[in-house]
């Protein structure tokens, strides 16, 4: 199990799910997937990792992975 104070970038966020940056920045608009601290001056976003686990456990559906 992941250190629920654990925090990952946008960028290892994408890599880790297979993503784009493009997708990740619509799911965050959508509400499905928001980073739990922006940091003020250079606006990087971070995700704690337990968020981005459950996110990852919502989207499979029968052992596969629905289309994000």
């Amino acid at each position: 199990m992941q250190n629920d104070d654990e925090f990952i970038t946008s960028s290892k966020v994408c890599s880790y799910l297979g993503i784009s940056i493009t997708l990740l920045n619509s799911l965050e608009k959508s509400g499905h997937l928001v980073p739990a601290r922006k940091m003020p001056l250079s606006n990087k976003r971070l995700y704690k990792m337990q968020d981005v686990e459950n996110f990852r456990e919502s989207v499979q559906v029968n052992g596969k992975e629905r289309n994000l």
